[in-house]
């Protein structure tokens, strides 16, 4: 999360965002973290969602969230959905906002998407 933090800040950076830059970046990883979770539960047989459910019931502290849907999912299956699920909402999100961007601004998000991002 730490990368997606950075690149994050490196696209408001790059669209001169002037808002409030850290609620911005917890909302959308909070907003990521809650997708990968539904897009995990998703693919559990009934069964397993509700002790999913169960087990997760009254825990706010998504560390914890985190080692419970491990006990469910091997990391690599959580790593890749993670991606899936940030991708998707980084999509989403450049959607959204390539409307309002000028020529300089367009270049600097192709100069990031095409650099190289470690996950």
């Amino acid at each position: 999360m730490d990368d997606l933090k950075l690149l994050l800040n490196k696209v408001l950076d790059a669209i001169s965002f002037d808002s409030n830059r850290e609620e911005f970046i917890n909302n959308f990883l909070q907003l990521c973290a809650e997708q990968t979770v539904l897009e995990l539960i998703s693919s559990l047989p009934d069964d397993q969602k509700g002790k999913f459910k169960q087990q997760c019931q009254q825990k706010t502290d998504p560390q914890e969230i985190k080692a419970i849907i491990l006990t469910f999912f091997n990391k690599e299956q959580y790593n890749q959905t993670v991606t899936k699920t940030s991708s998707e909402l980084f999509t989403s999100f450049f959607k959204e906002l390539e409307p309002s961007l000028n020529d300089n601004q367009k270049q600097q998000l192709t100069a990031l998407a095409s650099t190289p991002q470690s996950a």
